[in-house]
């Protein structure tokens, strides 16, 4: 662009000059008949030129690197950075253009030069060798109705067809300039518009203190169980088969209503179910090993969240445009149909050996398994998972309803992706644990203080061995716990801690499964504050229908009412700030940075990006900008020029039409048409341009 203005202000500064030399012909003529040869001549010339350009070309360049130096001053002074240095590239580029003005003005002068003595020698040859030609009885083209377009198109042939060509192909270029800066600035403005409607700082709770375990129990198939006779001579066999589901970690489809009516017919162990004459399913749990370090511990939900103590604190930070919360869970655990736990890389992120290490994994060790993002749906949010979602799933009321998510998917331990969940799936959440048969690990976890949810200690102190829903878990006496087994008469007992395991609290279909990648991060940027091996991203209604259900389970169960301690709702645990035109003197992201880091809050902040694209903006604006204001002046000036010399050379053709009995007006509307074919040609500059002609012929004296 630098270059095309460059080329564009020299062409125009050679083309006037070329004009000041034409107007010089009479002089010039008195100086070689006064003895002058052609090297004092091209003397005379370049010192003319050189008196007309040098001491321009400084006061244009001091001009320029002034005012550019006072504005950019300015926007440093007012909004603290730097736009605008005058540097020694600066200096050598602007030096070079008035150099180059000096050259290509000199070629072009010696070129106009010999081109007029051509084309005047050729005047002479052919005015010696012309005949009279008689147009007597030739009918006349001209009309009332064509005559100020005929007598047009005749003075702008007679300026030649370079002249025509040029003068368009001027305006097409200016036109090229005028487009290219405002795509270029509505290109810079589209950028800050999305980087601005991100918030300046996100975050949500990220305590280090969870003892939240995750407890994956699953239904194993053992295949032709019962044809192995029983008997001690067999009791090895069978031993040795229902050992291999705990190493093949192979999990069984059934639902909860099939599970639900087997367990009623089958009425022995609830360990082991007879699934059919010659099958079994066997209950094995999985118990995620942290200590690997091959994920993150899960250590939010949907219980938990900011104090009234926070957020009061944070009503008194300055710089605060608006605050959004919402709500961010990893402690729950999900299924789907055909769940695979090789394919999810459960081998490599909890073996069976129980290996610790002491630092995490990198990147994988800090991913959770499971985590959900719940967010407030917006029609822009959708748009953009909609570029995603296939077309036969993108339904933005189930996305705003809960009926449905989108799952971002990131690649497990040994470098492959999990294709088992699908667009279209359902993914089912489960409920949040109970310290209830069959989950007797979980029982354990209680007995020794291990609270996770808000409801758990109040739910054990009040239930336990209450013989309304027991539990039977005891302390020993040396201060352990002692697990009991399962009372076989209540069957109801069993059934509902089977609900709490295997039974879905929400149920929503994925509408996409997306692979995590830098343009994926970019996309979300501010939206998902995290990555896990499995993250959701979903509409609040989601979260508000897993906290009904999971109320409306436990009511059920205990026949009680969650009231007291027992009573629990839905927290938001995530928040996204924008900030007011008062954070940069009110320090606002560095205050809350160190409240978020003082409080367990794992954040992101956009302000460092959204400086660098204000500052591309305000760029652009004053690049391009200036570009466009440079490109209309320079139109100007030229076309002025142009019209100028036009007039004096025209003069006495003007005159004559006048002398033939037109009009004043009629004159000024023949040049007018003139200028309306050429400034057709960049239709941005034609209203100034048609005004500019206009005042130029109408306050001249075009006849006299």
């Amino acid at each position: 662009m630098y270059i095309v203005v460059m080329v564009i202000g020299i062409l125009a500064l050679s083309y006037q000059l070329i004009e000041y030399r034409g107007r010089r012909q009479t002089a010039y003529q008195r100086f070689r008949r006064l003895g002058m040869d052609k090297s004092m001549m091209r003397k005379m010339y370049i010192t003319e030129n050189a008196l007309i350009i040098i001491p321009a070309g400084i006061v244009g360049l001091i001009l320029a690197l002034l005012t550019g130096f006072a504005i950019g001053k300015g926007l440093e002074i007012h909004n603290g950075f730097h736009f605008y240095k005058i540097t020694a590239g600066i200096i050598i580029k602007s030096v070079c253009s008035v150099i180059a003005a000096i050259v290509v003005e000199e070629l072009a002068g010696l070129i106009a030069n010999r081109l007029r003595k051509h084309k005047g020698g050729k005047k002479k040859v052919k005015s010696r060798t012309h005949e009279s030609v008689s147009v007597a009885g030739k009918p006349s083209r001209i009309k009332p109705a064509n005559l100020v377009r005929t007598i047009s198109s005749r003075l702008m042939r007679r300026d030649g067809i370079f002249m025509a060509v040029g003068l368009r192909a001027f305006a097409l270029c200016i036109c090229g300039i005028l487009v290219f800066s405002a795509l270029m600035i509505r290109k810079s403005y589209t950028a800050y518009k999305a980087n601005n409607a991100l918030p300046d700082i996100y975050g949500y709770l990220d305590p280090t203190d969870s003892v939240y375990e995750m407890y994956i129990y699953y239904y194993a198939y053992v295949k032709g169980f019962y044809n192995i006779p029983e008997g001690d001579d067999y009791s090895q066999e069978r031993s040795e088969l229902l050992n291999n589901p705990w190493k093949e970690r192979n999990r069984f489809n059934i639902s909860f209503g099939e599970l639900k009516n087997k367990l009623k017919d089958d009425g022995g162990p609830v360990y082991s179910i007879k699934y059919n004459d010659e099958d079994l399913i066997m209950l094995e749990p999985l118990l995620v090993n942290y200590l690997n370090r091959y994920c993150k511990r899960g250590n939010t939900n949907l219980l938990d969240g900011f104090t009234e103590e926070f957020l009061a604190e944070l009503d008194n930070i300055g710089g605060i445009q608006s605050i959004s919360y919402s709500a961010f869970e990893s402690e729950r655990t999900w299924f789907w149909d055909n769940q695979d736990y090789h394919k999810m890389g459960l081998d490599t992120i909890s073996p069976d050996n129980g290996y610790g290490r002491d630092t995490p994994i990198t990147d994988y060790g800090y991913r959770y398994i499971y985590s959900t993002e719940y967010v407030n749906p917006t029609k822009e949010l959708y748009n953009k998972l909609e570029k995603y979602i296939d077309k036969k799933y993108r339904n933005y009321d189930d996305f705003v309803n809960g009926r449905q998510v989108v799952v971002f998917l990131q690649d497990a331990p040994d470098g492959t992706y999990d294709d088992t969940l699908k667009a279209g799936d359902t993914l089912n959440y489960n409920y949040y644990q109970l310290p209830v048969d069959p989950n007797i690990h979980l029982e354990s976890d209680m007995t020794s203080g291990n609270y996770v949810y808000p409801y758990d200690k109040a739910f054990y102190e009040k239930y336990n061995n209450s013989g309304k829903i027991n539990l039977y878990v005891d302390y020993d006496g040396h201060g352990g716990s002692s697990i009991g087994g399962y009372d076989k008469t209540n069957d109801k007992q069993i059934l509902d801690g089977y609900e709490v395991l295997f039974d879905a609290c929400v149920s929503p279909t994925v509408a996409a499964v997306i692979k995590v990648t830098n343009d994926v991060r970019e996309d979300f940027n501010g939206i998902m504050v995290d990555y896990g091996y499995y993250t959701a991203l979903a509409g609040m209604s989601l979260a508000e229908q897993a906290v009904d259900n999971q109320r409306n389970l436990m009511e059920r169960m205990t026949g009680d009412e969650m009231t007291g301690d027992l009573d629990f709702s839905l927290h938001y645990n995530q928040l996204s700030v924008q900030y007011d035109l008062s954070s940069a003197f009110s320090a606002t992201n560095n205050k809350l940075s160190v409240y978020f880091e003082n409080n367990d809050l794992a954040y992101g902040s956009n302000v460092d990006a959204k400086n660098i694209y204000r500052t591309q903006l305000i760029n652009n604006i004053l690049q391009y900008g200036i570009t466009i204001a440079a490109a209309v002046v320079i139109q100007l000036l030229i076309m002025a020029i142009i019209v100028r010399n036009r007039i004096e050379r025209r003069k006495e053709r003007y005159k004559l039409l006048h002398g033939l009995g037109m009009r004043r007006g009629t004159i000024v509307r023949i040049c007018m048409l003139e200028a309306l074919r050429e400034s057709v040609w960049c239709i941005f500059t034609m209203p100034l341009i048609l005004i500019m002609e206009l005042l130029m012929y109408t306050r001249k004296n075009l006849v006299e």
